[in-house]
């Protein structure tokens, strides 16, 4: 008889289920006789659909001002807040304990630690045990929140972060640094050549990959607009607007002095990070992480403090890219980038022995050892 876990995420900002649909695809792929997989989304929670649907408007609100989400993440980033979570947001989602019980996992993966408090909740209230392990989307920069007593394991992104961990007290012995996990595409080979190609680009020039997110799109379309004034200069750009359609319309009806390919919503973006040379986006957990997988360097003009700032350290620290908001300086760094590719490269050695494409199966192995022990 198959054993049952449930992948617990949030669609909060893309990097939960970035990395929830990773595992998924990692235990289906390698052990389809032996698991049954699902996967369940805590705004999509039956009877609180409609709050879920108002959290996550809040929350894109407050990522569109950056000072305003940091105040929040501050303002709750300490012990006494998390009483919150174990007493008012208990009763609030205590309907949610019969996810639990009619699915009777026998393992959990969490991915938001929103469930943490859940199934913390469930086991003491109902006098049951629920093992979930819970992965940790966030890199240096971590939040009180993700801290609960019943998590079996805690898997983080790498050494520096498992370093954290130990701070808030969580044993070593239950920390383990396995990586971001990203979708298996990431360990593909791509052709470059011919990948660019079929764009309509050059394999030959250098490739900057420009990633709209959440956050403030209006440095990005600054950024674009000095960039595709640089005609003289020999690279390209590749522009994902992802789910700002207005952004897109504006963009694909625009002619551009530099090669331009303005891609919208894609379910290809192993591939162009993988056929480019430098990504420049948002300092989010998804778009960060799948560059360093695909070892690549990373320019962040835009990150939103909070959890973004501990992925903006994790650049600078390691010099994987640049972190650099001042636009007159981006300017600068982006002309310096175009005329000495050799730069790009040698970031890029760097960015590669970090690198861990495979961190989704190596997360997949550890649940399916865990739930098998």
């Amino acid at each position: 008889m198959k054993k049952k876990i449930l992948i617990l995420t949030a669609s909060f900002g893309t990097g939960h289920l970035t990395a929830s649909r990773s595992i998924e695809e990692a235990l289906l792929k390698f052990y389809p006789e032996e698991l049954e997989i699902k996967t369940i989304d805590f705004i999509e929670i039956e009877n609180f659909a409609f709050f879920g649907r108002i959290s996550e408007k809040i929350y894109n609100f407050l990522m569109e001002y950056p000072y305003l989400w940091d105040f929040v993440f501050r303002v709750t980033d300490f012990k006494l807040w998390k009483s919150y979570y174990r007493t008012v947001f208990q009763i609030f989602y205590k309907k949610a304990y019969k996810i639990l019980s009619s699915e009777n996992p026998d393992l959990c993966i969490t991915i938001h630690p929103f469930w943490n408090f859940l199934i913390d909740g469930y086991n003491k209230h109902l006098k049951e045990k629920k093992k979930y392990i819970c992965v940790v989307t966030d890199a240096i920069q971590i939040h009180h929140v993700w801290i609960t007593s019943g998590a079996e394991y805690y898997i983080v992104c790498d050494k520096d972060t498992a370093d954290v961990m130990t701070r808030y007290n969580i044993d070593k012995n239950r920390t383990f640094a396995k990586g971001f996990p990203v979708s298996l595409r990431f360990s593909s080979q791509v052709s470059r050549e011919k990948f660019l190609t079929e764009l309509g680009l050059k394999p030959e020039l250098t490739t900057f990959l420009i990633v709209i997110g959440l956050g403030d799109t209006r440095k990005f379309l600054k950024v674009i607009n000095y960039l595709t004034k640089l005609h003289q200069m020999k690279f390209q750009l590749i522009i994902i607007t992802g789910k700002y359609k207005n952004i897109y319309s504006k963009l694909a009806n625009k002619s551009f002095l530099v090669p331009t390919k303005v891609v919208g919503w894609t379910d290809k973006m192993a591939e162009l990070i993988k056929s480019s040379d430098l990504v420049i986006s948002k300092g989010g957990g998804a778009i960060v992480m799948e560059a360093l997988a695909a070892g690549k360097p990373v320019f962040i003009p835009v990150f939103t403090p909070g959890q973004e700032r501990g992925n903006a350290e994790l650049i600078k620290r390691y010099e994987f890219g640049f972190v650099e908001r001042n636009f007159r300086k981006i300017t600068e760094m982006m002309r310096d980038l175009i005329s000495n590719h050799e730069s790009i490269s040698k970031i890029t050695n760097g960015v590669k022995e970090y690198s861990n494409p495979h961190a989704a199966e190596d997360i997949a192995k550890f649940a399916h050892d865990v739930i098998f022990e």
